[in-house]
């Protein structure tokens, strides 16, 4: 069988084809007078800019989608000088007054003397990214803020790639550099305390294997000075349908002058209760010394005079 070239085929199928390229398009589809009078346009156009119908879109002016009065009249300033605007996210105000965002590409027809006879707008409709990027930024900013009031390190463990996200509080709260706060999962499991180590990897493989949605524990984490803070750290673990784990984020809480106010109290407690229990300077003495270690020191020397 021979193949019919396009360019051989009759101008009605070709003009038809062409007709319905136009209306299944992804994109808004719209061609426009000079003055903003819509005289063709497709039905993904009516729907971005909030028309019931094509029909109903054709009856509407780009004036009426203007963010601002005169944007047309700009926009139409603008292609006289290039008749193509490649690529352009732009603001317009649908038929019921509420705002949308589109990429847009314009493109323009001009006369001998330069003046714009036609308008040809190819509009994708953004509005639902632009405002889940508006939400993202403006929950970012909150945790910010968060993060800046609680002074916690917050985590967030991306389970197929074992890949952390730090705030940006961990390098401060932890004594490193933002250089040494690394991604991978092992920089952070290589800081816990050794004796520590096997029980808090063991409870987040139960949490994660399990059905549970929340884990904690304390333990000790190496800082960047090389000392140990004691920490709180709670997660939250996000499944899938299947009900596998894929992500886990969480926030490290610095228990460290806390758990040492708390061993003051009860050392002092401790002293005070032997005193209270003994009868004479020998025996006061041997017991203090029996308190105070290991709380102070590993050996503890009475001199009785």
């Amino acid at each position: 069988m021979t193949n019919i070239p396009f360019q051989n085929q009759e101008p009605d199928d070709a003009i038809a084809r062409l007709r319905r390229s136009f209306d299944d398009g992804l994109a808004g589809h719209a061609i426009a007078t000079h003055e903003g009078r819509i005289v063709a346009c497709n039905p993904e156009f009516a729907r971005i800019i909030g028309a019931d119908s094509v029909e109903a879109a054709m009856q509407a002016n780009l004036h009426e989608l203007e963010p601002r009065p005169g944007a047309f009249r700009l926009l139409l300033a603008r292609l006289s000088d290039s008749p193509l605007i490649p690529l352009e996210e732009l603001e317009l105000i649908r038929r019921d007054g509420t705002p949308a965002r589109v990429l847009a590409r314009v493109a323009a027809t001009l006369d001998g003397s330069g003046r714009v006879t036609e308008v040809r707008v190819y509009l994708v409709d953004i509005t639902k990214r632009f405002r889940d990027e508006q939400n993202i930024r403006v929950c970012a900013e909150r945790l910010q803020l968060v993060e800046t009031a609680t002074q916690d390190v917050l985590w967030d463990w991306e389970v197929a790639r074992a890949r952390i996200t730090w705030s940006d509080a961990t390098a401060r709260r932890l004594r490193y550099t933002p250089e040494e706060v690394r991604s991978g999962i092992d920089w952070h499991t290589g800081r816990i305390h050794p004796d520590d180590r096997e029980r808090v990897l063991r409870g987040v493989q139960r949490a994660m294997f399990g059905i549970a949605s929340t884990w904690s524990d304390e333990y000790r984490l190496l800082r960047g000075d090389g000392s140990y803070a004691a920490v709180l750290d709670r997660a939250h673990i996000v499944r899938n349908d299947r009900g596998e784990a894929v992500r886990v984020v969480g926030s490290i809480l610095d228990m460290t002058e806390l758990r040492a106010a708390e061993e003051s109290h009860r050392f002092l407690a401790r002293a005070s209760a032997a005193l209270e229990t003994a009868l004479d300077v020998q025996a006061t003495a041997l017991t203090l010394a029996h308190v105070v270690v290991p709380q102070l020191g590993e050996f503890c020397l009475v001199d009785l005079v």
